[in-house]
């Protein structure tokens, strides 16, 4: 899929420490504008993104991203299969399932897991959508909308 190899790009920017000064301004274009919400989101669960994500915006926490995680490997599935027990839907957090009905249909989710060569321990950022042409970052949606959530740190499943 075309999304994997732009979401893998994306991550490979975050991951690359010569680009670091630049992740504030790299995640600023990847924040959702007001009106990408309706459009990634059904119904009344827009809303309750949109402030989710406007507190998580407004407080980023720093990105669990190592320099030495240079195998990067991107997954893409579309919002409905989110909800069934689709291979691809399988490499994204579990509580997926449990948010899949806030979820429009027809939208390309991704999600990009992060290894250090030979070592199992990953790091996986999750939530970007393509929005009329331009990624967007949906992290955790399960952390915003009303599911059996933890109320562990934001990156922490």
């Amino acid at each position: 899929m075309r999304a994997e190899a732009e979401v893998g790009r994306i991550v490979r920017s975050f991951a690359n420490p010569r680009y670091a000064p630049l992740r504030p301004t790299m995640m600023a274009a990847l924040r959702p504008r007001k009106a990408d919400y309706p459009l990634v989101f059904r119904g009344g669960a827009a809303d309750v993104a949109r402030r989710g994500y406007t507190v998580f915006w407004n407080n980023l926490p720093a990105l669990p991203v190592k320099a030495e995680q240079t195998e990067i490997h991107a997954i893409a599935t579309w919002s409905q299969d989110l909800a069934a027990d689709a291979p691809r839907a399988n490499a994204f957090p579990s509580l997926y399932r449990e948010i899949a009905s806030f979820l429009q249909p027809g939208v390309i989710w991704a999600v990009c897991e992060l290894h250090e060569p030979g070592r199992k321990q990953r790091a996986r950022l999750d939530g970007f959508v393509p929005v009329d042409g331009r990624w967007r970052w949906f992290p955790r949606p399960y952390r915003v909308l009303p599911a059996r959530s933890s109320t562990s740190g934001f990156w922490t499943e």
